[in-house]
Parts: C-alpha cells; structure tokens; sequence
C-alpha cells in the first residue's frame, strides 16, 4: 500500500511527509508500514535494523522502532532507541516524549519525567504525537505510586483535553475515590486588582503556559515577584506552574505563603492551606501519632498468658491464607524473615465471652504482634497503637502487662498511617443484632475517631483539644477542609457539620460568588455542603454528574439516593440506572443494597435488558444475609420469568453441572456454591484481591462497599 505524501511523518515532526526530511525513506516506509499492518512487529523491527544500517539517521526509522519495541514491551531496545533518537533529534516532540517513558522506566525523580514531558509538547506546534497520553498516564500513575497526588489534576484534565470526546471517560484518573478532592481541582488563582502594573507581563506568562513553556513562565513569573513582591496574583501562577512542573518543594512552599496571605480572603487561605498538605514532601502534617514499639521478651509463655488474661485482647486465627499473608507483612515491617506467631487485636472495651449478649461496637484501637524464638534471636513482640488520646491509659497498662525486655532501635520498616486511615475504620460489632453498621453509627465512629486523633499538624494534640487556640485556627481550618475533601469514608452532610459545631467553628465555603455559573457547582467540595433535597432537578443531575466525574463518592451517594427519592417518570434511564448503580457500591448495610438490587432488576427488565448478572448478586446477598431460603428462591422466580436472559442461562447450566458432578449436595448448600462461584460486582473485592467481607480494613482498602460483621484496621500493616 502507498504512503500518502500528504499524511504526517512517523518521525513525530509535525509536518507532512512530502515537506519532512523523511521524504527520501518513503519507499523504506511502505515496507516496513506494510509488516506492521500484517502484524509482524518482530519482523517490522528486523526490517528497520537492516535500513538503519544504511541510514542511521533516518528519524522516521528510529520512531518507528521505538513505538513497536515499546509495543513488544523490549525495554531495553526501548529505551536505546529512544536515546538514540533523542541525541539525534533534540528538539523532536516525539523523542522528546520518549525519553519521558524512559525516565519513568529508570525511576527517575517525577519533575525530571515532567521536564522532557513539557519539551515535547511545546515543540510540538503543529500536532501532539499520539504517544504523548500513553506517557501522560505513565507519570499519572508514577505521581499516584509516589504519593504525589497533588499533581495529578493538571496532567489528568491534559489527557482529557488530547483525547477524542468519544474516548474521555477512559481516563479515570480523577475518578478515582482514594485521591482527595484538593488534589482534583486546579489551584484557585487570586484575582489582580484593576490595572494591576503587571498586567501585561502576566500576559505574555498566560502566552507561554498555552504553549507549555512553563519553565519560561516561571522565570517571568519570579521577575515580576522581584519587582512587586508577595502579590497574591502572581503568586497563585506561580503555582500553577509549579504544579505542572511537579515542583514539589516549590510548590509547597508557594502554597505555604498563600495560606497566610493577609490580601487573601479566609476562605482562599484555607483553600491554599488544604492544598500544601497534600503537596508538602512525605506528608508529615497528614500523620496520625500512631506509634510502633519493638521489643525483645525475657519470657514467651509469660507473653502469652498476659494477652490470654486481657479481656481487651482477641488473638485471631491463623487458619486461613488471608492470616498467612498479614503474619509474613508484619514479619516484613520487622526485616525478619519468620512470619509472625501470633497476632492479637486491641479494643477499647472488654470482648465478651460469646455473641449473645445485647449489641455492641468495639473499636480496634491497636494490635499486638508476637514473634518466636529463634536460633539467633529471642522472642519479640511489636506493639502498634493508633494513638488515639482515649486509649493512652489502656496501652500503658498493657506495657506493664507484659514480660518486655530490651527495646529494638533500628529494625522497623513500617511507616506512620496518615489520619484518614484512622477513621471510622476500626469497628467490630459483637452481640445481636450482629448487622452492619447503620449510617447513623458510621458519622457516631467518625466524629469519635477525628475528634479523638492527635496529630503531628497540631502538635501532637487533638483538634478538640486546640479548638478554641487562636495559634492552632487556621491550621484547623485547613485540616477540616482537607478531611471534607476525603472520600474513603460515607458519612453524612449532618456528620460534618457536627464536626465543625462541637468544634465551635463555621464551615468555610470555597466557593467565591462569581464562580457559581448556571447554578452548576464550580467547586465540588462546596456541593457536599448544600442541602441536595432543596435542589430543583436540574440542579440535582447536575451535582449528580459533575460528583461522577471527580470520583466524589459521598456527594455521589448522597445525590444518588435523593435523585432516587423523587417521581421517576421523566427521568432519563441512563441517569436512574447510573444513581441505582451509585447507591449499590455505596450503601453501608446490605439490606439496603438488596432494596438497591431489586429496583436495579427492575428498571433493567422494563428497557429490555439482561438482568442476570444483577439477580445473581441479589441472590448473593441474600445468603450473605443469612437468607437462604429468600436466595433460592430468587433464582427459582428469575429462572422463570426470564428464561432467556443469557447470564442466567449460563449460571443455571453450572448449576446443573455441579448438580449432576456432586449429587450428594443439598439444594440449600448447591445454592450457596453456585453463588460462591458467580461474578460479583466490583466493591465485594478489596483491590489487593481480598474479600470485602473477610473483617479486616487495611490502610488504603476501599471501604465504601458492604462492611461485614467485622472491620478491624491494622495500624501499619
């Protein structure tokens, strides 16, 4: 097949084939274009060798070979060739962004990935090269891994921009409910005042952040700053273009002086306050006081006869693979290659001796971690508490509890746990009714836990402790805000409010009024403060979408159920189906879920839908819930009344394969197995591959799905 002169050149250039220097390989193009078509990748990259042979710098050649070698996944031969090319083409946007993988491939600081990144786009006048998001989303999730979220906005809104409308909603960086909201949004920037003298110098900066210049900017921007000093405008560019640059130190600390700026409004200050905790280097403000103490025993059967008497103590079993595995992590945090021998669970009330007492919620307040003797070492134990302020007296007499000898300096690779994964993640409900945690209990554990948590940004004490210190507010401020833009936890509007109130403090909308455009929430955050049920519909589906978009999980929620609440017949079935889907992951109890299942079956069947997957979950719940007999029949009601659904149809013929292969099974028991080995949606699996409902949370876990009868946090696992 011919090239199209008129097509652009592979060399990643910008121009068209005919007006490129690699006019003259034209016919070695269509060779080697020919090969890749066929898909012989590996023959394409022998045919390229051969020609480089004859013309080592063809650039075309060589961004050819790049592509396919990183398509092959040949790192090697990637990165060579993109270096080649690079030192042969120093100004191409293509090689240019080639050797930003590579610096990602090397584990090259972010920034240095950013630089090449903003070269290769500002030279690239004409057309970005395609590779360019394949190396966006490359340093997206190397900024994610490297606790750099802060960063993430400018690169994900980038992506958005360089893809086709069609393929958008591929991108999911910022739907990603684990980021904070702070690191979604751009920074706010500061308003100029009217015929400010730097206009037209803040203009030509504007002329080179279009173009990705932003180390140019940059340099504009600090000229001005020399001749007008600590302007807020100026300032917040300055910002901007750290952010892009990845600047974490710069960034911080121009964040830092915009939290205090007194020509700044209140609510701006807490704004760029919340923003420097997500941006300062390794997040020391955001730690909680959890502590990890590491000693030697002088007695293991002592050890073990104290926690045997310590009515707070539960030592948990190691019958399961999911024990293995936590046992071999402690023995990891400890540099020892033994897996722990036994690990005990600390609450802050006394474990009954069985489940039929009234109901009850203990919270997991730390976790007591026993290690065996050894050939060359003794026993150990490591003692992990998650600081809380209440609990102090309860780890002291569990100190003096125990036979410890000598303090171990020097063995632990375990780091603090920021405070967001202290809360309202560490209950465990014993009793009857053992049922999940209502939503009324989950904001009761939540103002318990933040209220109750010292920590580092506060000087080790607690925001209730400090509340009423002029030195501590602004710093409190900005701590709430940031906690409201947390979305690892469903609470309700109420919960935070509360907050704010036993605090003596008032909620700071960021917001400023100019930004409300066509009563659409400019800012996210301000959403989750209004009172959704006075919303007209509009307004509503509008918070609704814009909550989806930003990963916004609790005003998703909270959206969700009140887009539920109200008369159906004129809403759009996409909108009805996505809050039914929204208000499934999120509900906190399962029979509201189950409620959530039905209506979901429902409204599917009513467009001619497959509702199998949907019916199947229902039905898992429901043995969940211990309703077996409701389960079954489910499946027996659905099987006639869709017969043709094709999920069904499948689930069914394994079911009469495992019937016919096991005919000793009983129904009841057949039911539960076949249900055991269905699809299940997404939020009944932890990340790492864990069950949702296997009564342990660890840090970073997604806990927005059902909760069993069990969560117990692991401080520093």
């Amino acid at each position: 097949m011919a090239i199209d002169n008129y097509s652009p050149c592979p060399c990643g250039s910008g121009k068209k084939i005919k007006f490129c220097k690699c006019v003259d390989q034209t016919h070695d193009l269509e060779k080697v274009v020919k090969l890749i078509e066929g898909g012989q990748s590996v023959a394409a990259i022998d045919r390229i060798n051969q020609l480089l042979k004859a013309t080592p710098n063809a650039a075309c050649l060589l961004a050819l070979k790049g592509e396919l070698a990183l398509h092959l996944e040949e790192e090697e031969m990637f990165k060579d060739t993109a270096n080649r090319f690079l030192k042969l083409k120093p100004d191409n946007p293509l090689a240019l962004i080639m050797k930003s993988i590579v610096a990602s491939l090397d584990d090259e600081p972010g920034e240095n990935v950013a630089r090449y990144l903003l070269q290769g786009l500002a030279e690239a006048r004409q057309a970005v090269p395609p590779l360019a998001v394949t190396a966006i989303r490359i340093l997206v999730r190397k900024l994610t891994l490297t606790r750099k979220e802060a960063f993430v906005c400018y690169w994900s809104e980038l992506v958005s921009r360089l893809l086709p409308d069609d393929q958008r909603n591929e991108d999911a960086s910022l739907l990603d409910p684990s980021l904070n909201l702070i690191a979604k949004l751009p920074a706010q920037v500061a308003k100029d005042p009217p015929n400010a003298p730097w206009s037209e110098r803040l203009a030509e900066v504007h002329s080179l952040t279009r173009t990705f210049r932003y180390e140019q900017a940059e340099s504009k921007l600090r000229a001005i700053l020399r001749d007008f000093p600590d302007q807020p405008g100026p300032l917040s560019h300055l910002l901007r273009a750290q952010v892009a640059q990845v600047d974490q130190s710069g960034a911080f600390a121009t964040a830092t002086k915009l939290a205090s700026h007194s020509q700044l409004t209140a609510s701006e200050r807490t704004f760029y306050g919340a923003l420097a905790l997500e941006l300062e280097p390794q997040r020391v403000s955001l730690q909680s006081c959890a502590t990890f103490e590491y000693y030697e025993l002088s007695s293991e059967t002592d050890f073990e006869e104290a926690m045997a008497a310590n009515p707070n103590a539960k030592l948990m079993p190691n019958s399961d693979a999911f024990s293995e595995e936590l046992r071999q992590q402690f023995a990891m945090g400890v540099q020892d290659e033994i897996p722990a021998k036994r690990i005990y669970f600390i609450f802050d009330q006394p474990m009954p001796a069985n489940n039929d007492g009234p109901r009850q919620i203990l919270r997991n307040v730390g976790t007591v971690v026993l290690f065996g003797k050894q050939t060359d070492q003794p026993s150990r134990t490591l003692l992990c508490s998650s600081g809380f302020r209440s609990q102090e007296a309860l780890f002291d007499q569990l100190r003096q509890s125990l036979p410890l000898g000598n303090r171990i300096e020097g063995k632990l690779l375990l780091t603090t746990p920021e405070y967001t994964e202290s809360i309202c993640k560490m209950r465990q409900i014993v009793g009857e009714p053992n049922t999940e945690l209502t939503l009324q209990e989950l904001d009761e554990s939540f103002i318990e836990d933040f209220l109750d948590l010292p920590l580092d940004l506060l000087d080790k004490s607690t925001a209730t402790e400090i509340a009423q210190d002029e030195r501590y507010r602004q710093r409190l401020l900005c701590l709430l805000l940031h906690l409201e833009a947390e979305q690892s936890f469903i609470v309700s509007k109420k919960c935070l409010d509360d907050v704010y109130s036993r605090l003596g403090l008032e909620r700071i909308v960021t917001t400023r009024p100019d930004e409300r455009i066509d009563n659409i929430f400019w800012n996210v955050i301000d959403a989750d403060r209004h009172d959704l049920a006075s919303l007209p519909d509009t307004e509503l589906h509008s918070a609704f979408i814009q909550a989806m978009a930003f990963g916004a999980s609790r005003i998703h929620f909270r959206a969700a159920v009140e887009i539920l609440s109200r008369p159906s017949d004129d809403l759009q079935m996409q909108l009805r189906l996505a809050a039914l889907n929204c208000a499934l992951q999120n509900e906190p109890q399962i029979d509201g879920k189950i409620n959530y299942c039905a209506a979901l079956e429902d409204l599917l069947a009513e467009h001619g839908e497959s509702v199998g997957q949907v019916v199947v979950y229902r039905a898992n719940l429901l043995n969940m819930a211990g309703r077996k007999s409701d389960a079954q029949r489910v499946l027996t009601e659905s099987a006639q009344k869709y017969p043709a659904d094709p999920y069904l149809l499948s689930f069914f013929q394994y079911a009469m394969r495992e019937r016919s292969s096991q005919p000793e099974v009983q129904p009841n028991h057949l039911a539960m197995k076949m249900m055991q080995n269905a699809s299940r949606p997404k939020e009944t699996m932890h990340d790492d591959g864990s069950p949702a409902n296997s009564g342990l949370v660890l840090p970073g876990q997604d806990t927005t799905g059902s909760t069993g009868e069990s969560k117990l946090w692991l401080p520093g696992s």
